[in-house]
């Protein structure tokens, strides 16, 4: 009887540590690095907010940055430009860069894919909305001690 027992509780130990082993990650976890409020010349208020990934390696980075636009108090669209980098203290580089957006109603986006320079990764476009137009020019960038800026 106690074999049988102990044969139990190893099976049901067993498939109970492999469920675990499957569980899917949640979603990615961010440090804010930097975050700050600032006015265009033509009106609009930027909230702009630089994250980085916490599962990112000794010598790689995966960061964001994050600009919401503002017009009299409504929201206009938000802009987030995805950057990957490697750095080694003595050097950095962009490896890789991505950028999604969302637009209020009666807004739009035009512009340009996110791209590579260096250290850095750049998006460019505007927010349209009939005779109203508010730039978006973002730039991520990681120095060799991987400091984003």
């Amino acid at each position: 009887m106690k074999k049988i027992a102990a044969i139990m509780l190893s099976a049901l130990l067993t498939i109970a540590f492999s469920v675990t082993c499957f569980a899917q990650e949640g979603p990615a976890q961010k440090e804010v690095i930097r975050s700050y409020t600032w006015q265009t010349e033509d009106g609009f208020t930027v909230v702009t907010t630089i994250e980085v990934n916490l599962k990112s390696s000794r010598s790689t980075k995966n960061a964001s940055k994050t600009q919401s636009y503002y017009y009299g108090g409504a929201h206009v669209g938000t802009m987030v430009l995805n950057g990957e980098f490697y750095y080694d203290g003595s050097t950095a580089r962009a490896t890789g860069a991505s950028k999604s957006y969302s637009t209020a109603s009666g807004w739009s986006y035009s512009g340009g894919d996110a791209k590579t320079s260096g250290a850095s990764v750049s998006v460019s476009g505007s927010f349209d909305s009939g005779s109203k137009h508010c730039a978006v020019d973002m730039t991520l960038t990681c120095s060799p001690s991987g400091a984003l800026s």
